[in-house]
């Protein structure tokens, strides 16, 4: 499938959890992929309480071509408003051409 003029207009970056200890402030230092043209979309936002703990819901939709090796435990970056997207989802699109993340917005 051709992908539409100027559809993927914004860029990320795709970091990797560095920390191995499975902490619950991991750190996301080496940088996979640098400058990936995607499509960000904004779909909802909000949080739940279930039981005792805080469940956050998907806020965007990054859709970009497929790269091997993106998994839900990375963060995406978007350099140009600054913004922290943690991945909960991927999801391949088009026999393996596109692929498509469910990620929440990270406020550091």
């Amino acid at each position: 499938m051709r992908q539409k003029p100027g559809q993927y207009r914004d860029r990320v970056h795709i970091y990797n959890e560095t920390s191995a200890d499975g902490s619950d402030d991991p750190a996301f230092a080496t940088t996979l992929w640098r400058d990936l043209p995607c499509s960000i979309t904004a779909v909802t936002g909000g949080e739940t309480y279930r039981g005792r703990q805080i469940e956050a819901t998907i806020t965007h939709v990054i859709e970009m071509r497929y790269y091997a090796g993106i998994l839900p435990n990375m963060r995406a970056y978007q350099p140009l408003t600054q913004t922290y997207y943690e991945i909960r989802n991927c999801l391949s699109m088009d026999n393996s051409t596109r692929i498509m993340m469910q990620v929440t917005e990270v406020v550091l």
